[in-house]
């Protein structure tokens, strides 16, 4: 223990020394890094503490400068006692020899100590919480408890949560963006038409697909997680309704190119060549980050948590506490056993408006974009729309795009074809709720190209790329006045989408 204390002495001293000598660049990097607790109580979490501070308020580190900054804190009679020593230890800092990359590796050093030690720490009043829990609790509530703890006490302890002036924050944000190609910000889901009118699917969103039963939005879902994970996105699916086997059929359906009934029927067995299609199609599905759990029954309290035991196994936090890159897909937001109230006045939608609040919410902590579906009534398809129905504008304030899903008319497949002058698919995605929804005319949309026969989904052309004639502008309407609980959203009547 000795020896490693002597290094970890020494390592102080050296990041100490980098951050005395190049005080600006040296705060930059190791503001990344390290925070005040990683230094030893004493003189070396008071040299971190007063360095940093001098550098941030643009004084040069030295005795004079450390005696006001002793003054300001009400220290002066300590630095008085003390001077002699200070005034030593700050001239080795700046004449001592300094090699940066390695106060770099020192710091992240110090860092991970300090994280461990953290964790060590907290273990017996974690076990305090665990011991008076309820035996009734579910496994995924325990976990959840678990990782919240961690996060909370131990990845987000050293965070400030004082407020910053903004542009100090926005700062290395700029120049991030100033480094970049041009491209659509968030996760690629493979929409890139979806994802530009949606603002990206960006950490912290919810996405939501509104569409009727059958019409395809598993296919929709799994083939945007597919995409994503094609590109090392981890990606965890949550399904509430489908067999493990049947979304492995749809993928390997999806890479072999093998009809969906082949493979589920065994047909394709009869061909050498097609189960050596199946097998290469495996060999795909091996590279993907793909994460599948089947969650039927469970409450949304459960599952979150099942969100929460995931990223912290198998994507990891950054530095502030926040999820690494990664996307959850959410096969379907619904009601289950675990969320039905017991008071029958407790109304359907209103619970299903707080399960929407509590996923935004997860996803908002957590910077975590989160792809999902909701299930429309035949009447809102229909535009049949009948009067707000309570806890659908509750959904629409908690998820950051909606978009509607559905077949096209056969008017519409016709005029599609004709004016693109080949097949312009059979399905359409319109936005509903999206943040650069103005940029959709009336009569726009996504066409998309769903053919279950091979599991597959894909975006085309929006309807208003290809027209050969502009659609003619439709008169303005006269709002009727809103009342309270009315939510405005780009379109027409759909407060009524929920069945």
């Amino acid at each position: 223990m000795q020896y490693q204390d002597e290094h970890l002495k020494q390592f102080q001293l050296e990041v100490l020394s980098y951050l005395c000598q190049d005080q600006n660049t040296a705060l930059v990097r190791l503001n990344r890094i390290l925070t005040s607790g990683c230094f030893w109580e004493g003189k070396p979490r008071f040299y971190y503490d007063a360095f940093i501070s001098l550098t941030n308020e643009g004084y040069f580190i030295d005795i004079i400068s450390l005696e006001d900054y002793c003054l300001k804190l009400g220290l002066h009679n300590w630095f008085q006692s003390n001077k002699p020593n200070i005034s030593k230890d700050i001239k080795w800092f700046h004449s001592h020899e300094v090699n940066e990359d390695n106060a770099i590796l020192y710091a992240q050093t110090l860092a991970r100590r300090h994280y461990r030690m953290r964790l060590i720490e907290s273990t017996q009043a974690l076990k305090d919480k665990l011991a008076i829990a309820s035996d009734d609790m579910a496994s995924e509530e325990l976990t959840s408890m678990l990782t919240s703890y961690v996060r909370d006490n131990v990845v987000l302890a050293d965070n400030s949560s004082e407020p910053m002036l903004f542009a100090d924050m926005a700062e290395e944000y700029i120049e991030h963006l100033c480094s970049q190609e041009p491209s659509i910000p968030g996760i690629d889901i493979g929409f890139p038409q979806l994802e530009q009118a949606n603002n990206g699917i960006r950490p912290g969103t919810v996405t939501a697909i509104l569409a009727r039963m059958k019409i395809g939005k598993s296919f929709l879902l799994l083939n945007s997680a597919v995409n994503a994970a094609l590109k090392d996105t981890p990606v965890l699916y949550l399904d509430t309704e489908m067999q493990k086997e049947e979304q492995i059929e749809r993928i390997i359906s999806r890479f072999s190119g093998i009809m969906l009934d082949s493979i589920i029927s065994r047909s394709f067995t009869s061909e050498p060549q097609q189960i050596l299609k199946v097998r290469d199609a495996f060999g795909k599905l091996k590279q993907m980050p793909f994460y599948w759990r089947k969650i039927p029954g469970l409450s949304v309290d459960q599952y979150i948590g099942v969100m929460e035991e995931w990223v912290a196994k198998h994507v990891g936090y950054e530095a502030d506490g926040t999820a690494k890159h990664c996307l959850i897909v959410l096969d379907y937001i619904k009601l289950t056993g675990g969320d039905l109230g017991n008071d029958a006045k407790d109304a359907e939608h209103k619970q299903l408006g707080d399960i929407s609040t509590k996923i935004k919410n997860f996803a908002n902590e957590n910077r975590v974009p989160i792809l999902t579906a909701l299930q429309a009534n035949r009447a809102f398809m229909q535009g049949a729309g009948t009067g707000g129905i309570a806890g659908s504008d509750a959904i629409a304030r908690s998820v950051d795009g909606i978009w509607v899903y559905d077949e096209k008319t056969e008017s519409q497949m016709s005029e599609d074809n004709s004016d693109l002058g080949e097949y312009a698919g059979n399905l359409l995605l319109k936005p509903l709720v999206a943040r650069s929804a103005g940029k959709f005319g009336s009569q726009d949309y996504i066409c998309v190209d769903f053919n279950g026969a091979y599991a597959t989904a894909n975006e085309l052309q929006r309807r208003s790329i290809f027209r050969k004639t502009k659609t003619k502008s439709e008169p303005k309407k006269v709002k009727k006045k809103s009342d309270a609980n009315d939510v405005l959203v780009p379109g027409e009547d759909y407060r009524d989408f929920i069945p």
